[in-house]
């Protein structure tokens, strides 16, 4: 499995982003993980990055049921600001959902894969293969 340069976790979980923290370090998988606790505060970030793409996460472990915007409302509104284009981050659904409507909307948006907290190594390897096959 490859190391990647960047990873962004958009979780409003305080227990959730310790536990994926955690599980990323264990694989030393990734050189830098970024933090944000909203949608909002994802959209910020996205737009800070715009001018300069070797920033941009490799991969994003997003949260659908977020205060301020959830994560549909954080890839949609980075789809029309336009933010995904080019060098676009792949994205994985990293969520307590396991509503189905919401499995089919995460493929709507090209979701690489749909994972129900909590984060575990054998589900981010998993999630990671999918990936990495599909590049």
């Amino acid at each position: 499995m490859r190391k990647y340069k960047r990873i962004l976790l958009i979780d409003d979980d305080v227990a959730s982003l310790y536990i994926n923290r955690s599980v990323l370090q264990e694989l030393d998988l990734v050189e830098h993980i970024d933090v944000v606790t909203n949608g909002s505060s994802a959209l910020n970030y996205f737009n800070e990055r715009n001018t300069t793409p070797e920033s941009w996460p490799d991969i994003i472990l997003l949260d659908i049921s977020m205060p301020v915007k959830d994560g549909f409302e954080v890839l949609a509104e980075s789809r029309k600001l336009g933010y995904f284009q080019g060098k676009a981050p792949k994205v994985i659904m990293l969520t307590s959902s396991s509503r189905i409507i919401d499995h089919l909307k995460a493929s709507e948006y090209g979701v690489v894969d749909y994972l129900t907290k909590p984060l575990t190594t054998e589900k981010l390897i998993s999630a990671l293969s999918k990936l990495e096959l599909n590049e």
